[in-house]
C-alpha cells in the first residue's frame, strides 16, 4: 500500500460528501459528523474478487469501542463513492462468537451502482440488542461477500472510501512509505537481539536440537507418504449371503 497526499479534486470531493452527510446525519444518536474526512482508501474490485465478512471497527466483549485496535474515530461514518460496474455488498447479522442469526431479515444485499454513495452507519456494527431480530441476545452487522461481487468477470468497480482517522503518521514524499520513528527502530533492534539470543540458546542445546530434527523428519516422511499417489487395481468382491437366524 502506498500513501499519497490528496489532490485538490479529492479534497473537494471529500468536502462535498462531508457536507452531504452532515445535513442528513447531524444530531442522530451514535453518529459523529463534527470532523471532516482526513483519510481516503482506494478500493478496487475486479472479476470474481471476494471479501470475507468483517466489521470496519472492533469492539470488546462488552460492546466497548477498542481505541487500541481502531484507527478510525469512534462513531464516525465511512462513506464510499462508487465508480464503475455494479457490485453487491452482503450484510449478515450475527451474535457473539460468530453465530448467524436465524431470521428472514438477517441477511440483506445492497447493490452499489455507478455514482452511488454508500454510507456505513457505525450503529450497525456496534453490538446491541435489536428487538426486531432478537429480544435477548446482542447482535451486530458484518459486511462482505463470500461469492463474487461482480457478475461480469471482466468488469471493475472502484470505491473511494473516506474516513476520519484519529492517529496520523508521517509519510515519505518520494516513496509513499510510512516514516519509521527512532523509537520504533530501537524497538525493532531490541526484538531482533532478544530473538537472536533465544535462537542461540536453542541451537546450543544439542538434545533439544536433535529432538526437533527428528520431529521434522517424521513430519516430512508422513507428508510424503500421505501425498504419494498409488494405483490400485479393480478388485472383485464375492457376494455374501446371509442366513436368517430363527429361534
Amino acid at each position: 500500500m502506498a500513501y499519497r497526499p490528496w489532490t485538490s479534486k479529492i479534497q473537494r470531493i471529500a468536502q462535498r460528501i462531508h457536507k452531504h452527510i452532515s445535513d442528513r446525519y447531524d444530531g442522530i444518536t451514535g453518529i459523529d459528523t463534527s470532523e471532516e474526512f482526513n483519510a481516503m482508501t482506494l478500493l478496487s474490485f475486479t472479476g470474481e474478487k471476494r471479501v470475507p465478512p468483517h466489521r470496519d471497527n472492533l469492539y470488546d466483549k462488552k460492546g466497548k469501542f477498542r481505541t487500541d485496535k481502531n484507527s478510525q474515530k469512534e462513531n464516525s461514518l465511512t462513506c464510499i463513492l462508487v465508480i464503475g460496474d455494479t457490485r453487491q455488498l452482503v450484510f449478515q447479522l450475527k451474535r457473539s462468537r460468530n453465530v448467524l442469526v436465524a431470521h428472514e431479515g438477517a441477511k440483506q444485499i445492497r447493490m452499489l451502482q455507478h455514482g452511488s454513495l454508500f454510507v456505513l452507519n457505525p450503529n450497525c456494527e456496534r453490538p446491541a440488542i435489536r428487538a426486531l431480530f432478537d429480544e435477548n441476545n446482542v447482535t451486530y452487522w458484518e459486511h462482505g461477500q463470500n461469492s463474487p461481487s461482480l457478475k461480469n468477470r471482466n468488469g471493475m468497480s472502484i470505491g473511494f472510501a473516506f474516513r476520519v482517522c484519529k492517529d496520523g503518521r508521517f509519510i515519505e514524499a518520494d516513496t509513499g512509505k510510512l516514516s519509521i520513528t527512532e523509537e520504533e527502530k530501537q524497538s525493532s533492534k531490541n526484538n531482533f537481539q532478544q530473538n537472536n539470543i533465544i535462537l542461540e540458546k536453542f541451537m546450543a542445546n544439542q538434545k533439544v536440537r536433535k529432538s526437533a530434527e527428528k520431529e521434522i523428519k517424521k513430519s516430512y516422511v508422513h507428508m510424503r507418504k500421505r501425498y504419494q499417489t498409488r494405483v490400485h487395481p479393480i478388485r472383485k468382491y464375492p457376494i455374501r449371503k446371509y442366513r436368517k437366524v430363527t429361534k
